[in-house]
């Protein structure tokens, strides 16, 4: 079984890296994919520039399972690449979240993720037959984060509240309901105002027992990014001398991943003054080590919600 990265590089293994590798092809790294594709784009690109490859090839499939965590945040020509590398019968599992996306309302259709056969049929499909296993399944209970939480979090992602009107919405009113709420007030169809909750059964009852709605989301403003460390690195002394928490025991979460080495050494230093050793991820650690003995772990979002893709290679 191999654990990689989506991307990797000419040091580091990863899915893209062990095709490029495969395929005798040059492995990107990320400041020639931002020049040449742009920042958002960056990724996609060079999977792009691959698969260009790998379809004029011949291509023998080195995995025997892939599964692919994480998979709204990786683009249609890397499946398309795992598909090409993945041996026969095809065994490609993928776990998402689309509600983590604000930019598109729902996970592009297999058509669009692994490609069509020469007639136009998906090369792969989700249609489940009599007595096999099922191929396409909600996960009902979310066990991360509070019913509270994820509820505000969806209004903020929906545009609920805003004045203007959504910025997105499901195609089908009914998916509200597969992904955990129910029906308070109001009709589920479109055009007609509706309330909705978590249900019960999609959370641990240990939310309620442990928690409140008004322990789920906390709101401060600062003056500016100094009184904002300030407060922080107040708040983890007491974690660390009132609270019985370790150092190793608490992750700062910086939201801007393009920031984070110049943002991460002014929130260390102000941590410094109140004697709180701190790491940022990957720079002042591994990559795949996110807590340290002894320091708090600074990282961007990123690191919180890895892009991850879990590779099984089974022995003949």
């Amino acid at each position: 079984m191999q654990i990689l990265h989506a991307w990797g590089s000419a040091s580091r293994s990863g899915i893209y890296q062990a095709i490029a590798t495969t395929l005798g092809a040059p492995v990107r790294d990320f400041n020639y994919a931002r020049a040449v594709f742009g920042r958002d784009d960056a990724f996609a690109g060079v999977c792009r520039e691959l698969l260009g490859i790998a379809e004029n090839a011949s291509v023998e499939p080195i995995w025997d399972a892939v599964l692919i965590d994480e998979a709204q945040d990786l683009p249609p020509e890397f499946f398309r690449l795992v598909y090409l590398f993945t041996k026969k019968p095809k065994r490609i599992v993928w776990a998402y979240d689309e509600l983590q996306k604000l930019s598109e309302s729902a996970m592009p259709s297999t058509e669009d993720l692994f490609g069509t056969s020469s007639s136009g049929d998906s090369l792969v499909s989700l249609a489940e037959s009599p007595g096999e296993a099922r191929r396409d399944i909600i996960l009902p209970i979310c066990y991360r984060n509070s019913p509270w939480a994820l509820a505000t979090a969806h209004g903020i992602g929906f545009g609920i509240y805003r004045d203007g009107g959504l910025v997105q919405h499901f195609d089908n009113p009914g998916l509200w309901t597969d992904i955990g709420y129910e029906v308070t007030a109001g009709t589920l169809r479109r055009g007609r105002r509706v309330r909705l909750r978590r249900s019960g059964n999609s959370y641990p009852s240990y939310f309620d027992d442990l928690l409140t709605p008004a322990d789920a989301v906390r709101r401060r403003s600062f003056d500016d990014e100094a009184a904002q460390d300030e407060w922080v690195a107040r708040q983890i002394r007491r974690n660390l001398d009132e609270d019985e928490l370790e150092a190793d025991d608490i992750l700062i979460v910086l939201p801007d991943a393009y920031t984070a080495r110049s943002r991460a050494p002014r929130l260390a230093g102000r941590l410094f003054r109140h004697r709180i050793s701190s790491h940022l991820v990957g720079v002042q650690s591994s990559v795949d080590e996110v807590f340290v003995s002894g320091s708090v772990a600074i990282a961007h979002v990123t690191i919180q919600a890895p892009v991850l893709s879990a590779i099984m290679e089974v022995a003949a």
